[in-house]
């Protein structure tokens, strides 16, 4: 009994001696090992999902009575300035493109949702809310390298036991050492959403939309011109949404053009090529807003 005690408190000792080498050292492992798929702590991406994978907490629609109801499903770009997005301004855009009746708006863009999210996002939640009209515009987070190595699609969430488990175990460096050992190497060629899927999922966002006589606008994903290596990558989800449009005889505002070159209309040009400022927000509010009226789409 005392030699197993013995070897129990040195076990803990070495354990101790090593958790506050690595502190004194600040080693913090792999940025990956913080959670299993992404940072799904504080405010900015929310809580763990089992579906989408993370989910804002205490968002949701709340349409009532007759008025028509517009979905705008996107990732961060409608909801990087706190309810100032365009979706939030397509109301009083609506009534400035000659739409004189209400309409309720529903801002359903999550932080670095892909198109495979959204596409859960809206199978499992939002369709049951029967939209009149749904956006979408997706692309950004696709095409980035999957930190798991393997798409969205093949992707697991843990159960919330083991999650909250690891929770609590991310706290220890040792633990973090050990994750970091077994991590394999990030492979950049492994997308979360290859192009392919990506416009299959384009597809069968209309296909459930079109399925309850609602009507679906795609939007191309608007960047800053820049010398940056994803560029490239990025025009060919661009080119996809575009292809899609054709496809699916759906309207297209295609942002991307009129972007290019307007830093006037990002929050942060130098740094941040992706999100919009409330400038760039009206814009795209009044250019859907048009396609809406001219379709006769609202009651």
């Amino acid at each position: 009994m005392k030699k197993a005690a013995y070897a129990l408190l040195t076990l803990a000792l070495v354990f101790a001696a090593g958790e506050l080498i690595l502190r004194a050292f600040g080693y913090r492992g792999d940025p990956r090992v913080v959670d299993f798929r992404f940072q799904i702590t504080g405010d900015l991406i929310g809580e763990p999902d089992p579906v989408r994978f993370w989910r804002l907490p205490n968002v949701a629609p709340h349409f009532q009575g007759a008025a028509p109801r517009i979905i705008c499903l996107a990732d961060s770009v409608t909801v990087m300035e706190h309810g100032r997005g365009w979706p939030e301004l397509l109301p009083d855009a609506l009534r400035a493109a000659g739409y004189a009746k209400p309409a309720q708006v529903f801002n359903a863009g999550v932080p670095e949702y892909t198109s495979y999210q959204g596409l859960r996002y809206f199978e499992t939640e939002l369709l049951a809310t029967r939209p009149n009209i749904v956006t979408v515009e997706f692309g950004w987070n696709d095409h980035w390298p999957s930190p798991v190595n393997r798409p969205d699609s093949a992707v697991q969430v843990p159960r919330p036991t083991v999650f909250a488990l690891h929770q609590h175990l991310i706290r220890l460096r040792l633990y973090r050492l050990l994750r970091t050992a077994i991590l394999p190497a990030p492979n950049p060629k492994v997308l979360r959403v290859p192009p392919d899927d990506y416009r299959q999922n384009l597809r069968r966002i209309a296909e459930l939309v079109r399925g309850q006589g609602g009507q679906m606008i795609l939007l191309t994903a608007p960047y800053l011109d820049n010398p940056f290596g994803w560029v490239a990558l990025h025009r060919t989800y661009i080119d996809a949404t575009r292809q899609a449009a054709g496809e699916l005889q759906a309207p297209l505002v295609d942002l991307a053009d009129v972007f290019l070159h307007r830093r006037d209309l990002f929050l942060d040009p130098r740094n941040d090529q992706c999100h919009f400022n409330k400038s760039g927000a009206e814009i795209v509010a009044q250019a859907v807003a048009a396609v809406i009226v001219q379709k006769g789409w609202l009651p």
